[in-house]
């Protein structure tokens, strides 16, 4: 914030450091106490963030899903393959690298394309969100703008 009376930067205090002038007032919107000459209340614009972010939060939840059982594919579907493949198919009586490597392929490729699924469906939510909210996308745009 510059003092709007002497021109200095002071971005804690409620007084300017330099000249004791007032740097903030009180939001006739919200009542809470903010920056003298903002355009935009603060408090509406972190409510917005947060409704954006549970929204997204919501959208991303399939994705964070199948993510999530990909990664549990990688770390024990091997141990279990392991033993199928190098007893059962291969009949070898211990571990082979080939086994481990050919238990680990489904996990791997799950997590590499849920992991572009993840990508695109969280810029369809973001996309999703500026439609039912164009007044929001505005504000948070104000608001960036403002900073």
């Amino acid at each position: 914030m510059i003092c709007p009376k002497c021109k200095s930067a002071d971005e804690v205090r409620n007084f300017c450091g330099n000249c004791g002038e007032e740097l903030k007032e009180k939001c006739p919107e919200c009542g809470q106490m903010e920056w003298i000459g903002r355009k935009i209340c603060e408090s509406r614009i972190s409510k917005i963030k947060n409704e954006k972010e549970s929204f997204i939060d919501k959208a991303m939840l399939p994705a964070k899903i199948v993510f999530s059982i990909s990664v549990l594919m990688i770390i024990f579907m091997p141990y279990v393959a392991m033993e199928f493949i190098s007893q059962v198919l291969l009949g070898l009586k211990g571990y082979s690298r080939l086994s481990l490597e050919l238990s680990m392929a489904p996990g791997v490729c799950t997590a590499i394309s849920a992991g572009f699924w993840w990508v695109r469906r969280e810029k369809k939510a973001k996309e999703k969100f500026s439609q039912l909210h164009p007044d929001y996308d505005e504000l948070l745009k104000k608001a960036e703008e403002e900073k």
